[in-house]
This record gives C-alpha cells, sequence and structure tokens, in this order.
C-alpha cells in the first residue's frame, strides 16, 4: 500500500482489493500521511463503487 502511494505522490488515498470474489471481500486502504489498514467486508453488502464514493464524498472530513 505504501508502494501505491509513494508511486502517486499526489494521491491521498490507496484501495488494493486482491479478489473482487472472495467472500468476505477483503481490502487494504492506505490514507497518505494517516496510515494504513485492512477491511473485510461481506460480499453480498460490497459495492466498490459506493465505497469510492464515500471515500471522495468524505475524504476530506478530519476526525
Amino acid at each position: 500500500m505504501l508502494d501505491l502511494l509513494g508511486k502517486h505522490p499526489g494521491t491521498r488515498y490507496a484501495v488494493l482489493m486482491d479478489n473482487a470474489d472472495a467472500d468476505p471481500v477483503v481490502l487494504s486502504l492506505g490514507i497518505r500521511n494517516v496510515g494504513t489498514c485492512e477491511l473485510a467486508l461481506l460480499a453480498a453488502k460490497f459495492d466498490a463503487f459506493a465505497l469510492l464514493a464515500l471515500i471522495e464524498r468524505y475524504g476530506a472530513t478530519v476526525h
């Protein structure tokens, strides 16, 4: 994940998914200068486009 962010210095977020057909779907999420994590999401409820929309919508929010 850090390599992916390193190759794209203007990118704040990176999402990597090894197998979209797995259940659960396991995602690696990296946020520049914040950290990384892995998420396990039920395949029946996973929507990649909704995830990207949420990141775009709330990505600038700082908690």
